[in-house]
């Protein structure tokens, strides 16, 4: 079990048993992989500049409309709900959902990303801009 501190709150992850998590992984990836076009963009505006952050914030903004245009507004819920419990952790607090989320979804899928190595997409995503991780 894995806990994480996020605005003063203490949130815990228990691995969900193998066919359970599989499944949630494949939803997981259905739901998100409409805003994957959009992804190239948001990874390159990492650098912290305020160009790339304008980027940054925008790409995400279109990947996010993406993801809602093509699943709807109601997976996306049901989804977040089989993560979290939606309503009794977030109402009033919905700045913390999107941390939480990723919380939950790094500590039961992180096994899965392992594959993508440290160049990849994913690598990006867990480590941040390529310019950051290339002076080791």
């Amino acid at each position: 079990m894995a806990e994480k501190k996020i605005n003063g709150r203490t949130f815990k992850v228990v691995p969900l048993p193998a066919g359970e998590a599989l499944e949630l992984y494949a939803e997981t990836l259905r739901i998100a992989g409409h805003g994957a076009g959009r992804l190239p963009a948001l990874l390159l505006g990492a650098d912290g500049t305020s160009e790339a952050s304008a980027l940054k914030d925008l790409a995400l903004l279109l990947a996010m409309s993406d993801v809602l245009n093509g699943a709807g507004s109601v997976p996306i819920r049901d989804l977040v709900k089989r993560l979290v419990d939606l309503d009794l952790d977030f109402t009033g607090q919905l700045g913390d959902i999107i941390p939480v989320v990723k919380f939950v979804l790094q500590e039961q899928f992180s096994d899965f990303f392992t594959a993508s190595g440290a160049s990849g997409i994913l690598g990006m995503l867990k480590g941040g801009s390529p310019s950051t991780r290339s002076a080791a």
